[in-house]
């Protein structure tokens, strides 16, 4: 039995695999891929889209007074009325009076100066009347002095035919030299008189002025809020006495306000490339800019003026005035001024509008600029519209000393795209895909924005604006190893969300 087992065990074994052999040797071939198709790896793709809708640039910012005016005594007296408004943290209106000094002093010498030119005009009016009697007896004396001359004459004939004596000539001329002289002695008075006017009216001109001063002063006795704003500190009490320019109300215009912020010089080179299309400069200064050979808006040279000679003409000086103030000046960006607070979001229109000072800060190497708000009290809450004054729920206007987030909405005119933030590998690389193959393009991240990162290729790839322009396809999903040329797989396309 054992000797038995000891055959059928192996020959059954043999048997197994001869009838395996055979089986396998009648299966047809099965078609197997290429090996470089096999090793190419499968990529998930998405669209390069252009971005058009301007960039967002988003800094910290603190509110500052637009204005804050120090009001002074401009004359010296006793406070005699101090109104209650004019406290500390009190809103005023313009026009609303704050504090009077005692007038009483003002009201007199206004008074006096009053009298006296009345006065001045009643000597005047006697003056006029006594030029006026002196000019007609002056017109009588010459009539006299005529008809002296005339008997002189008849005199003198006489004597030459012997028939007047010399006794009556030498009357003859007697008379006519006392009626002469007469008439020189008036006219020497008309001219006292005519510079005794010129005196007068002088001294009725300085009184007037003097008048017009003393009004001027009884006027600053009473100190007025210049305009609509509030009350930030009080120095002075009723019954106080103050001299000129003792300091009474600190006062801070709240129609507008400002918001202090810095730029980075990256930031700000993004605010400069808008004057490339909307122009920096007045039309005159862009006809010019044209006729110097250079853009609209853009000067030749920057920092300096145009090369070649330059045309003459008051318009020409003021074309080059305005591109000269360019280089020193903002472009006008309009901004939304955002608030948090409890969980929700309040938010102003604004207007970036100057440098604060000139150049970059020592301590930060960041350029310090100012947001104009022109209505501070007009809030809107996350994007809604502008809260009725009975319903606000949040900050009623933006005040000083906020902390806030400043986004300027810039628009520069430079060639700029849209992919998902995971598109951008380490060191901004970008993967594109061109003919199954895999192309490398490195470029420059300016902003992310809501999961999407704003790109643009990179001045010195001069190959990348053109992959760019095309609608390339970028790699968005993950890859072990990424060379260039290296063939893949489109496997999938991402849709374009916006």
């Amino acid at each position: 039995m054992r000797w038995t087992l000891q055959i059928v065990i192996p020959v059954f074994i043999l048997a197994i695999g001869a009838t395996g052999m055979f089986v396998l040797a009648r299966k047809p071939d099965v078609a197997t891929k290429p090996a470089e198709q096999l090793a190419a790896p499968a990529v998930e793709t998405t669209t390069v889209e252009p971005h058009t809708s301007g960039l967002d640039i988003e800094v910290d910012g603190v509110v500052v007074p637009y204005r804050e005016l120090s009001l002074a005594a401009e004359v010296a007296g006793r406070v005699a009325y101090k109104a209650e408004e004019c406290r500390g943290g009190n809103y005023v209106t313009k026009g609303t009076l704050l504090l009077e000094i005692d007038p009483r002093d003002y009201e007199f010498q206004v008074k006096q100066l009053q009298e006296e030119l009345e006065q001045a005009g009643y000597n005047l009016a006697e003056l006029e009347a006594e030029s006026k009697s002196l000019i007609e007896m002056i017109d009588v004396a010459e009539e006299t002095w005529k008809l002296q001359s005339a008997e002189l004459k008849r005199q003198q004939q006489l004597a030459q035919r012997r028939v007047a004596t010399a006794t009556q000539l030498d009357e003859a001329k007697a008379a006519q030299l006392r009626a002469r002289n007469e008439v020189l002695q008036l006219r020497k008075q008309l001219q006292m008189l005519e510079s005794r006017r010129s005196r007068l009216q002088a001294a009725q001109e300085l009184m007037r002025l003097r008048l017009q001063k003393a009004r001027i002063d009884l006027a600053r006795t009473q100190v007025i809020a210049p305009v609509d704003g509030v009350v930030v500190q009080d120095m002075v009490e009723q019954d106080s006495y103050v001299n000129k320019g003792t300091q009474l109300v600190t006062f801070e215009d709240t129609s507008k306000v400002e918001v202090k912020c810095n730029l980075q010089m990256e930031e700000l080179y993004w605010l400069w490339m808008q004057w490339q299309s909307s122009g920096a400069t007045d039309g005159a200064a862009g006809e010019t800019a044209s006729r110097l050979g250079a853009p609209s808006g853009v000067s030749s040279v920057p920092g300096g003026p145009p090369p070649g000679p330059l045309p003459e003409g008051e318009g020409t000086v003021a074309a080059l005035n305005a591109l000269a103030r360019r280089d020193y000046q903002l472009p006008r960006t309009p901004a939304t001024i955002v608030y948090e607070l409890a969980g929700r979001r309040f938010e102003w229109d604004g207007v970036l509008s100057r440098y604060e000072g000139i150049g970059l800060d020592s301590t930060t190497r960041m350029v310090p600029a100012r947001v104009v708000v022109e209505h501070p009290r007009q809030v809107r809450v996350s994007g809604k519209e502008t809260m009725s004054t009975p319903h606000r729920s949040g900050p009623p206007a933006l005040v000083r000393g906020m902390y806030v987030t400043v986004r300027l909405h810039a628009e520069p005119n430079v060639a700029m795209y849209s992919v998902p933030e995971r598109a951008i590998r380490p060191g901004d690389w970008l993967w594109l895909v061109e003919d199954g193959q895999l192309r490398k393009v490195r470029v420059r991240v300016i902003e992310v924005m809501g999961g999407r990162a704003i790109i643009r290729p990179r001045s010195e790839d001069s190959t990348a604006a053109t992959l760019l322009n095309g609608g390339a396809q970028a790699v968005i999903s993950p890859l072990a190893v990424a060379e260039e040329g290296m063939a893949v797989r489109v496997e999938k396309r991402e849709a374009v969300t916006r």
